[in-house]
């Protein structure tokens, strides 16, 4: 999945208590709309993988939190 949409689309065609989403900041941060679907569901985020995100990419464009692009404290606040 490449959106937050994408995600909780299946996970409301499922329709289960038991299954939501894990949100991986790096592989979803080039979802443009990431920020303000965060309030769409937030009772199905599950799971928080937390990493950042460095440009121009590359190869190791993954790194530590607070390292690189992604505003890191922002998302935390707005998903917690």
């Amino acid at each position: 999945m490449w959106t937050y949409r994408q995600a909780l689309d299946i996970v409301q065609e499922v329709d289960r208590e038991n299954v939501g989403v894990c949100l991986d900041l790096w592989n979803l941060w080039q979802d443009l709309d990431l920020v303000p679907r965060l309030a769409d569901a937030p009772d199905r985020l599950f799971l928080l993988q937390v990493s950042d995100w460095r440009t121009p990419r590359s190869r190791m464009d993954r790194r530590g939190v607070g390292t690189g692009d992604i505003p890191v404290g922002q998302l935390l606040h707005l998903a917690g």
